[in-house]
């Protein structure tokens, strides 16, 4: 080493020299004598190898080297800056191995905001990251452990892409060191409980007086657990106790926080922040400072109190529809012929959107019956059948069919005794006319015709029902078109229809920030691998928002605007769940995410109107 450092010298190279143990055994530190250098650092990878279980950390050990290398540090050279030349910022992958976004993810942001500030928070002043971009071993370059991609996981992929997030937390990191020059003077004192309110995080203080900082961690580093906790500090406003707004700050889960106090942005005194600093600028006429928190987080609609009443008591013989508008007109300005005794239209009663419940009430002259059975409701529409309680089948819907004609074997009728059967319809809309002349958007929806073998048409009298009130709706405030006729996770286990609701508090940016969020379904399959025939409407703060069809599709994402959603405040989720089988069916996930966080000059829009549920006169 002496040789080496002697040739630099006589080559006129004077600047100090810097040494890089593998491992601090204080090999070359200045005070050692021959071949020492003038700064003594280290490597460091706390996470050698093991990419096969990237979120495993139930080792103890790795967090607590970080602290035996710093009081090896005070130990083996104390004169110079806390240097680490190699610390880990990837993990090597070989021949046969997992993989390198295992890779990626064993030494993710995760590790980077405990270890990586854990070092900030032994004052560390020389810091080299192995490594930010690996690329690729062309040629003959690699070594037997490993293969052709040199990515290993790192910050910068090999393809040069930067879209992994520890790209993004190196870059917090880095900005918020260098915009904090009282950094390079400070010295950590010991950890500590003394300034939060709970056991389950620990603090560790660094600076001189008057900027300080506080590392800010779990005492179990390996918690997935968010932490609440308030942060009591010196100032030099006195003792305050963060935040001062009441409430509690979090950490999250294998997360760390830095937090400032008496901080000098460009001149004026910041006291402290419940927020990380990323940077500030100092311009002529304004100075900007930049701060951060966590992601955005939206509730687990799994872990939410989900309520749940049957949706369809019509199909009982004691449902009582003689409130229900009776299907007597025996002529439809429609100009499709009727081809049944009275129109079924549901036009012709006032119900325009929405879905529709008919109630068919006969007796039958013998015990074994066909029933047959058109109904139009435009694309992508379905029905369910049931005579008395017993479903007798579904349509399950076509992309491309307008209506359907259906027949239904009814067995082991008794003679002379009252029948009802109850169906369930989707209005999908009225068409629209592309053409001049052209009247398609008058194309009835409701029954079209049917017939009972052995009987005429007029043996079955009809009433029906859609949205409350039809055409003299109730609801004025969110009007015809949001209402219809009727834990969706566990789901039902027949042929039927739930009504599901659970209430949930969003508490996202007040304003200055743009966050579309939408409620996303996943496909659900029978165990033979087809999709599964239900229907879902969804209904946010009582505005209609979705009509989810899985056995059509294709949309499985609904996006709900601030206004209808409460940013701020409680919010109410209620999902119909129509099974058209006869087969247990439930929701495999549904989740409300945000598609993108955009800061701009967006203004919180006002609330829709949202009045709470009362029970409506003349409802049934």
């Amino acid at each position: 080493m002496e040789y080496v450092e002697q040739q630099a010298r006589r080559n006129g190279i004077l600047v100090p020299l810097i040494s890089n143990d593998m491992t601090p055994l204080g090999n070359w530190a200045p005070g050692t004598g021959q071949g020492e250098a003038d700064i003594y650092a280290h490597d460091s990878y706390p996470f050698y190898n093991g990419c096969a279980n990237p979120t495993n950390w139930s080792d103890p050990t790795p967090l607590i080297a970080l602290d035996y290398t710093y009081q090896n540090h005070l130990q083996q050279s104390p004169s110079t800056p806390y240097s680490v030349l190699e610390f880990q910022g990837g993990a090597p992958d070989p021949w046969g191995g997992v993989g390198l976004d295992k890779c990626a993810a064993l030494i993710g942001p995760e590790f980077q905001r405990v270890f990586q500030k854990e070092l900030i928070g032994r004052s560390i002043k020389i810091l080299n990251i192995y490594m930010t971009y690996g690329g690729t071993n062309w040629g003959n370059m690699g070594h037997p452990e490993g293969y052709t991609s040199y990515d290993h996981g790192a910050m910068i992929a090999e393809d040069r892409s930067i879209t992994r997030e520890k790209y993004s937390e190196a870059k917090l990191q880095a900005h918020f060191l260098q915009a904090s020059p009282a950094y390079l003077t400070a010295i950590p004192e010991n950890k500590t409980h003394a300034y939060v309110d709970t056991e389950q995080i620990l603090v560790t203080p660094i600076g001189n007086h008057p900027t300080r900082f506080y590392l800010v961690r779990h005492t179990d580093w390996t918690s997935w657990n968010p932490t609440p906790y308030r942060l009591t500090v010196p100032t030099s406003a006195g003792n305050l106790t963060v935040p001062q707004l009441g409430g509690t700050l979090t950490l999250n889960g294998r997360d760390s926080k830095i937090h400032v106090t008496d901080y000098d942005v460009g001149g004026t005194n910041l006291i402290y922040s419940s927020a990380e600093i990323f940077t500030w600028k100092k311009y002529a006429g304004r100075t900007v400072l930049l701060l951060y928190g966590g992601e955005v987080r939206l509730p687990d609609l799994h872990s939410l109190d989900w309520k749940y009443v049957d949706s369809l008591p019509e199909i009982f013989t004691t449902y009582d529809d003689s409130n229900w508008i009776e299907c007597v007109l025996l002529k439809s300005n429609n100009p499709r012929n009727l081809t049944t005794p009275t129109s079924l239209y549901a036009g012709d009663y006032g119900f325009h959107a929405g879905s529709l419940i008919y109630r068919g009430h006969f007796v039958p002259s013998e015990s074994e019956k066909q029933f047959n059975l058109t109904t139009q409701g435009g694309d992508a529409f379905g029905h369910s059948l049931w005579i008395n309680q017993t479903f007798l089948q579904s349509f399950a819907g076509d992309a491309s069919s307008a209506n359907h004609t259906q027949s239904f074997n009814l067995s082991g009728l008794q003679v002379g005794q009252p029948y009802v059967l109850t169906l369930v319809m989707d209005h999908m809309g009225l068409n629209m006319n592309s053409f001049i002349h052209s009247e398609t958007m008058k194309e009835p929806r409701g029954i079209l015709d049917y017939s009972l073998s052995g009987q005429p048409q007029s043996d079955i009298t009809w009433t029906m029902t859609g949205n409350l009130g039809g055409e003299d709706y109730v609801d004025i405030v969110r009007g015809p078109l949001n209402e219809g006729a009727i834990s969706p996770f566990e789901g039902i286990a027949a042929a039927g229809i739930g009504f599901y609701s659970a209430t949930f508090d969003l508490d996202l940016p007040a304003s200055g920030y743009d966050i579309p969020l939408s409620l996303v379904f996943t496909e659900v399959k029978t165990t033979e691998g087809t999709l599964a025939n239900f229907r879902c409407q969804i209904y946010v703060n009582g505005y209609q928002y979705g009509k989810y069809i899985n056995n059509l599709g294709p949309q499985t994402s609904f996006p709900v605007p601030e206004g209808i959603l409460n940013y701020n405040g409680r919010n109410t989720l209620a999902i119909t769940l129509w099974n058209l089988d006869d087969a247990d069916v439930g929701l495999v996930d549904l989740q409300l995410v945000s598609t993108q966080v955009i800061q701009s000059g967006y203004k919180k829009p006002s609330q829709a109107p949202q009045p709470v549920w009362t029970e409506r006169e003349g409802a049934f």
